[in-house]
């Protein structure tokens, strides 16, 4: 309900807008029944296609049919462009033109006008709901959906083929309530279709759904399959795509020679933030022979690829992997170095370093001690000064 208040009209404004509303009446009155029921069944949304770039450089179009939800919030629903008739790919790609085409569904048709080229397009639908396909949906023991369900089942096409897929996967008959749960979570025929054509018939909607909002689809589950990764649990599905382990993650890591690793390892190395670009940079800095652990252990510990650039830019390089970690963790960086160089400490051996810093000399207590003596400290001298209190 709306905050806004409205005042009473004055007394002339309000004849005015009850005779209005009864002449209203009158009118409504006087419309066919046939002609209000046809209205009834209308109802009018945008459209709008967009354009995205795959792996091997095509271009990829999809119609998005968009509609006011409760609240004026928008909801929309998404389609390869090649499962709309009367539109082409090189009508969006081409120059600027108009365009009617037609979206035929179970529950109404989508009558589409508008404009396309350069790679995109928009326009308005009106859509025409069946008025046979409510009370097909009662005859099926589903319910009568209202309009505004009617609209979505549109919007997602849940169709009578979608229905008798369900059925025929030995999924429980759903209501209009279940229906448009998976209407508003874009689990549609082609989604149930292909996730059972790899085993995934699942007990119940609520697995459905979950494996719908996760991004498991078919071709995520394809994409595994090919990597080796096939009879997966859908806990063990939704795990990995949680953690963002893809086809493309497992090529990477398979071609940066981690043939073997299970998929378990390779959710911990996403996890830990190991991926392809901090393979390759740590290759690229020499580190050629670590294991997958190896990797996570530094990831973990901070050794990312600035801080071995700022190591080696002050002159420390090839460390090993137990000096990365020891001096990450003891914070000698970049910053610590070129402070300590800065206090005339330049070229000291780094495992000096690491101690100065676990005595908590650095650049600033180095320049406060020297400033009181006649000559530098030598680093253990600064050590001990410190240790014991400072020169007071």
């Amino acid at each position: 309900m709306s905050n806004r208040r409205f005042k009473t009209p004055p007394v002339p404004a309000l004849v005015s807008l009850v005779a209005g509303v009864l002449l209203a009446g009158a009118v409504q009155l006087l419309v066919p029944a046939a002609a209000r029921a046809a209205d009834d069944l209308t109802t009018s949304g945008t459209w709008a296609i967009d354009g995205w770039t795959k792996q091997d450089s095509t271009t990829e179009y999809w119609l998005s049919l968009r509609w006011t939800r409760e609240h004026d919030h928008w909801g929309s629903r998404s389609i390869p462009l090649a499962r709309v008739p009367g539109l082409t790919a090189a009508q969006v790609s081409g120059s600027s033109s108009t365009v009617h085409f037609e979206l035929k569904r179970d529950a109404g048709t989508f009558v589409c006008d508008g404009r396309v080229g350069n790679g995109d397009g928009a326009g308005l639908y009106d859509l025409k709901l069946d008025p046979t396909y409510a009370e097909a949906l009662a005859k099926r023991g589903i319910g009568r959906p209202d309009k505004d369900q009617q609209i979505r089942f549109a919007i997602s096409d849940v169709s009578f083929a979608f229905l008798d897929e369900l059925k025929e996967q030995k999924y429980p008959k759903p209501d209009l309530d279940v229906l448009v749960r998976l209407a508003d979570h874009g689990v549609d025929k082609e989604y149930v279709d292909g996730m059972g054509s790899f085993g995934y018939r699942f007990t119940s909607y609520d697995d459905l759904v979950r494996a719908r909002d996760h991004g498991v689809d078919p071709r995520y589950v394809q994409a595994l399959k090919d990597a080796g990764f096939d009879k997966l649990t859908l806990d063990q599905l939704l795990h990995a795509r949680d953690h963002g382990v893809d086809g493309r993650y497992i090529r990477g890591i398979r071609e940066a020679g981690f043939t073997k690793a299970s998929l378990d390892d390779l959710i911990r190395a996403r996890d830990h933030g190991v991926d392809l670009r901090y393979i390759d940079g740590m290759h690229d800095a020499g580190y050629t022979k670590l294991t997958l652990d190896d990797l996570v252990e530094l990831r973990d510990h901070g050794v990312d690829l600035r801080y071995m650039e700022a190591l080696a830019t002050a002159g420390y390089d090839r460390l090993t992997p137990e000096q990365l970690v020891r001096t990450r963790d003891q914070g000698v960086d970049g910053r610590y170095i070129q402070g300590m160089a800065d206090a005339g400490y330049k070229n000291v051996p780094l495992d000096d370093l690491v101690r100065a810093r676990q005595h908590g000399v650095d650049g600033r207590v180095a320049r406060k001690i020297n400033a009181s003596l006649s000559q530098p400290a030598t680093l253990d001298k600064l050590i001990q000064i410190h240790d014991r209190g400072g020169l007071d």
